[in-house]
């Protein structure tokens, strides 16, 4: 099981983060395995996420 940091959800969420493509290139990587996260990580990356 791999835990995520927020700072890995927010990147990979926003396609204009610096750190977008190794977010997504590590998530792909480990597509099979099985990701978990913590309500404070998921709130921190509702918040950071850009609203349309």
């Amino acid at each position: 099981m791999i835990a995520l940091d927020a700072s890995v959800l927010i990147a990979w969420s926003d396609a204009g983060d610096a750190s977008h493509q190794r977010a997504f290139d590590l998530i792909e990587a480990h597509e099979w395995d099985e990701f978990a996260t913590n309500a404070v990580v998921v709130s921190r990356v509702r918040q950071s996420t850009p609203r349309s």
